[in-house]
């Protein structure tokens, strides 16, 4: 379980770079032509804003997972005992009524 989760967090790590801007841009100018580049190219920096946006909300989402967590799992407990309650009063309602529906349906037919 520890290894599956391990490596599911590494497959899910953020993959960095070693590459330097220069060389970036180098690479970039060379294929430009290929690519559809429209605004994109000139805000060269909405990416990385995008990335530490989604940095911020990942640690927001840990920070706050144990607190929601708890409250899913009573929720989660809440609605299983309302649905064993519910089935429970089923039962006792149709063992009841068993006779009734019989009846029903000789007048029915």
């Amino acid at each position: 379980m520890a290894r599956e989760l391990e490596a599911e967090q590494a497959q899910n790590a953020m993959i960095e770079s070693n590459i330097s801007k220069e060389k970036w841009q180098l690479e970039v100018e060379g294929i430009a032509h290929k690519l559809k580049l429209g605004k994109i190219a000139e805000s060269g920096k909405e990416w990385r804003s995008h990335l530490e946006q989604t940095k911020n909300y990942a640690e927001q989402v840990r920070g706050s997972l144990p607190k929601v967590r708890q409250k899913l799992e009573r929720l989660q407990d809440d609605a299983s005992r309302a649905l064993d309650k519910i089935g429970r009063k089923e039962q006792i309602l149709s063992r009841n009524f068993q006779g009734m529906t019989g009846d029903y349906r000789a007048h029915t037919d």
